[in-house]
């Protein structure tokens, strides 16, 4: 099972330096990208918007330990 948490978009380039796979979703595009994949002209973008509209949110995967009982 896979789960990610929330990171705050001033977060965003510490997670990508410590080698993190950060996923954006753009929700007025409907996609969802990983950084890696998209230019840095469109992350600076998606980090300097306001986004008072939600449109742009940045998550990690965690690793989540399956022995652990739920």
């Amino acid at each position: 099972m896979r789960k990610y948490e929330a990171v705050c978009s001033s977060d965003v380039l510490d997670a990508v330096a410590n080698g993190e796979k950060i996923l954006l979703i753009d929700r007025l595009m409907e996609s969802i990208n990983s950084l890696d994949e998209i230019s840095t002209k469109d992350l600076a973008i998606a980090i300097k918007a306001e986004n008072k509209d939600n449109r742009y949110e940045f998550y990690k995967q965690v690793n989540l330990n399956e022995n652990l009982s739920m």
